[in-house]
């Protein structure tokens, strides 16, 4: 016990010469906290001959000091830790994750640490979901009218193309989708739905094409409001198409729902994707010519 008493000092003393003769003054000793900053190495040689007493004759000058004094002294040193993550962090971060700091610390007061490490996780991941709800996934929108895929087709088939394309709408997405982003596809479609319902039968959408290929990857979670989609669009009459999906999405498309993947058309492109659903509107303008029922959507 001895021997380590004396270590101690010792690098009490080495860490005041090493230290503070640089003029940086933050001296943090085994026994007691002097906390300060200056570019005066004097303070350092203060320190550290006073340093030097105590070790050399072992004063307990605790014993005759005021307990005010060291009183003081413990609140002087610890205000720099409760000013930085209290105080001066508002300027620094969103008034949500300040908000956050305080309901930690009163959740840490209240009920002890354990439940302001769980409160913190919990009111982190919140935050997360509304901040990252709020950024759109979809990327680009548009219809077949404006993309085409790069089969080279007669002139004649281009122009009926022209006509039907908007019977395809594409929907581009990007980011990580979760749940809140997830949601936000789905009254996307919802809302396509129900504006098509009341177009007329050659301007209805006929396929919905959804791309993945900027999309990192997607959390279990979502892969219930994409089923949802799958499913909507079923119930509408409409085909779906994903295509551009990683092994990542794959996968967990294929995992977190037995129904997803059945009821939606892959491809690993969005070009692979709009040319199938191009096919499926030429052939269809193919068999209402031979049966002479020319609709306004066929005509040149």
């Amino acid at each position: 016990r001895c021997v380590a008493a004396a270590t101690a000092r010792m690098l009490t003393v080495a860490e005041s010469f090493v230290i503070f003769l640089t003029g940086n003054v933050k001296f943090n000793v085994h026994s007691f906290v002097i906390c300060g900053n200056g570019s005066d190495p004097l303070p350092g040689y203060i320190v550290a001959c006073i340093a030097g007493v105590f070790w050399l004759f072992d004063v307990p000058l605790m014993n005759y000091l005021p307990r005010y004094f060291l009183s003081g002294l413990l609140i002087y040193c610890g205000m720099a830790f409760v000013d930085l993550p209290l105080f001066s962090v508002y300027y620094k971060v969103t008034k949500k994750e300040f908000a956050a700091i305080w309901l930690i610390i009163v959740i840490q007061a209240l009920a002890g640490l354990l439940a302001a490490v769980g409160g913190g996780i919990v009111i982190a991941a919140l935050i997360f979901a509304v901040q990252y709800a709020r950024i759109d996934v979809i990327r680009s929108r548009f219809n077949g009218r404006e993309y085409q895929s790069l089969v080279v087709r007669p002139y004649q088939e281009q122009r009926i193309l022209e006509h039907l394309g908007v019977r395809l709408v594409i929907l581009e997405l990007h980011h990580f989708i979760f749940f809140g982003s997830a949601i936000s596809v789905l009254d996307t479609i919802k809302k396509l739905a129900a504006r098509s319902v009341g177009l007329p039968e050659a301007q209805r959408v006929r396929f919905v094409l959804i791309d993945f290929k900027h999309v990192q990857n997607v959390d279990f979670s979502s892969v219930d409001i994409f089923e949802d989609i799958a499913k909507l669009l079923t119930d509408e009459g409409l085909c779906a198409l994903f295509t551009g999906m990683n092994a990542k999405i794959h996968h967990k498309f294929g995992t977190g729902s037995d129904r997803l993947l059945d009821e939606v058309l892959v491809f690993d492109s969005m070009d692979r994707g709009a040319e199938w659903a191009e096919q499926r509107m030429l052939d269809r303008a193919t068999v209402v010519r031979k049966r002479w029922l020319v609709v306004d959507s066929l005509k040149k």
